[in-house]
């Protein structure tokens, strides 16, 4: 079975697993973890380059703009009620304070680690930027398409792959100019919409430990055939 059949058969295990428990969901929702995105003092952008052997299910919103480009690594990515495959070179924007997780299946290559080029920014920065700087003004724009959370072709990955250096620099002002560079081109390109704007994903406490036993089965028997009753 090949990388790609599987990743589609596991997407089809947890899609159908909120189908079958779509009726039972109760009022009372999980809330995601609020995690705490520190931008360093004198830097109007944080940049963070995460290398793990997996990348776990950690639901959690924060009220940053999220732009992530995920490498060596493929699984599941969920985006406020979406639920979808990523594979290695996935470019999403998340916007202000939706529930977002990424949790991996298998590295391409798995002697090295999964990777993550994580960049956090505040929507009041780049609208001010956007209106004070012309040149800039399409950042406006790329906020508003972000209220569902966009999903970009692997055309837009490549961009940002090629923008590595800058954006993991030691210098801060060439760490901005490779993120406003990548930003305002990103805002003419065409995306996928994932999530509903206004629902989040509304996965309950008994329906998230469910999922994480799900996603543990899944990590460690992800070579192996599985039935719906395995899980």
């Amino acid at each position: 079975m090949t990388g790609d059949t599987r990743i589609r058969e596991i997407g089809q295990f947890v899609i159908l697993f909120g189908q079958l428990d779509a009726t039972s969901v109760s009022e009372k929702t999980m809330k995601p973890q609020f995690e705490h995105v520190a931008i360093p003092k004198g830097c109007s952008i944080r940049v963070l380059h995460r290398q793990i052997a997996a990348i776990p299910f950690e639901w959690h919103h924060h009220p940053e703009y999220e732009l992530t480009l995920t490498l060596n690594s493929r699984g599941l990515r969920f985006v406020g009620d979406h639920i979808g495959a990523y594979e290695s070179g996935d470019l999403v924007l998340v916007p202000t304070e939706m529930p977002h997780t990424w949790a991996s299946t298998n590295a391409l290559d798995e002697e090295k680690p999964h990777r993550a080029v994580v960049v956090w920014f505040t929507g009041e920065w780049a609208l001010r930027l956007a209106e004070v700087c012309p040149e800039y003004a399409a950042l406006g724009k790329l906020l508003r398409r972000a209220s569902t959370g966009l999903s970009f072709a692997p055309a837009a990955g490549e961009k940002m792959e090629a923008r590595l250096a800058g954006l993991l620099s030691a210098s801060a002002h060439k760490r901005l100019q490779a993120a406003l560079d990548l930003l305002t081109e990103l805002a003419e390109m065409e995306a996928v919409a994932l999530a509903t704007p206004l629902k989040g994903a509304r996965i309950t406490e008994d329906e998230s430990t469910q999922l994480n036993r799900i996603l543990d089965v899944l990590h460690k028997r992800f070579a192996e055939p599985l039935r719906l009753r395995d899980l």
